[in-house]
């Protein structure tokens, strides 16, 4: 694998976007190809971001013999069949967030990747951001003690009510789009959990709008997650353990300060540098890991995006609401 890696990105929009300007920003990054599936976007988006080759398809995009990356930035419910076309044409991929819209797509997608020997990962931006990075060493280094209690919160009013996050047949919804950060993290310090109990909102449009959620992990060690589209929240995340506690936020998905208190420890605050654009550093994990020769990162491991998503199934499992076609 070469040092710069050449990416291509499948879709058009401002998540797309966003990743576009990021590979500007890293040395070993290159983007030379957009796919749509409407020409004028892919020349516009090229034109825009000074990309070579722009399709008019998915297909034509991944058989490109100059593309060593895919990134997968479409709406949630074409995740699945877009990392299998990557995979099937050999492709290193990268797929946004929802990594599937439930765990029998993901296991597809994975046991694809790890049959073909290819590199397959979950693009949870939040993951991979500094603060973040900080958070997990400060828990490893056993600053506050084993952790008891993780209260995140994740909420944004969304008021533009006919785009796709509110359309049931795209997997719309509070939960897909935000839950699943604050998933992640609490998977990210507890793991797997033992047992689910939630309550959704499911709103007119169909789709879940808010949630609450308790994960239980063992003795004294659980989260509560809040998610919502219908009401702004402060956006913070607080984990709690045995001597003290980090708070985090607000704006913890997009880097932000920490916090330590507790009743063993002075505060202390933690303002770790974080790049605006975050991409930058889920760019460098993909570059650092296809110079190993590795088919998955430590940090978002393959096995973990998949406990993920059967935590959110077990959520919508207790509302009775499933996504068409499941």
């Amino acid at each position: 694998m070469p040092r710069k890696i050449k990416w291509g990105i499948i879709g058009t929009g401002y998540i797309a976007s966003k990743f576009a300007k990021a590979t500007v920003c890293c040395d070993q990054s290159q983007l030379v190809a957009i796919g749509s599936r409407e020409q004028c976007k892919a020349d516009k988006f090229g034109d825009e971001f000074n990309v070579p080759h722009c399709y008019s398809s998915y297909e034509q995009l991944v058989t490109d013999a100059d593309i060593d990356a895919v990134y997968i930035s479409t709406p949630h419910t074409f995740h699945k069949d877009n990392c299998v076309l990557a995979l099937q044409a050999g492709k290193a991929v990268l797929c946004e967030k929802p990594f599937t819209i439930n765990a029998a797509q993901a296991r597809e997608v994975i046991d694809l990747a790890r049959k073909k020997n290819l590199f397959l990962m979950e693009a949870m931006y939040s993951r991979f951001l500094p603060p973040i990075k900080k958070l997990r060493e400060m828990v490893e280094s056993g600053l506050i003690g084993q952790p008891r209690i993780l209260q995140v919160q994740l909420g944004k009013e969304f008021k533009h009510k006919d785009s796709w996050h509110y359309d049931k047949n795209m997997a719309g919804g509070a939960l897909m789009d935000l839950g699943v950060y604050c998933a992640s993290l609490a998977s990210m310090i507890f793991g797997q959990p033992k047992s689910v109990a939630s309550v959704g909102h499911i709103c007119e449009a169909g789709v879940d709008e808010q949630s609450t959620t308790v994960l239980v992990y063992g003795p004294n060690q659980n989260a509560v997650l809040i998610t919502s589209f219908a009401t702004d929240t402060p956006c913070e995340a607080i984990l709690i353990g045995e001597t003290g506690w980090i708070r985090l936020g607000p704006g913890w998905t997009k880097g932000s300060p920490l916090t330590l208190e507790g009743t063993s420890c002075q505060q202390e605050v933690f303002d770790v540098p974080c790049e605006e654009n975050g991409f930058v550093y889920q760019l460098a994990e993909v570059a650092a890991c296809l110079a190993a020769g590795k088919t998955e990162s430590e940090i978002m491991p393959l096995d973990e995006t998949l406990g993920v998503l059967e935590t959110l199934d077990e959520i919508r499992n207790q509302w009775g609401y499933k996504f068409p076609g499941e």
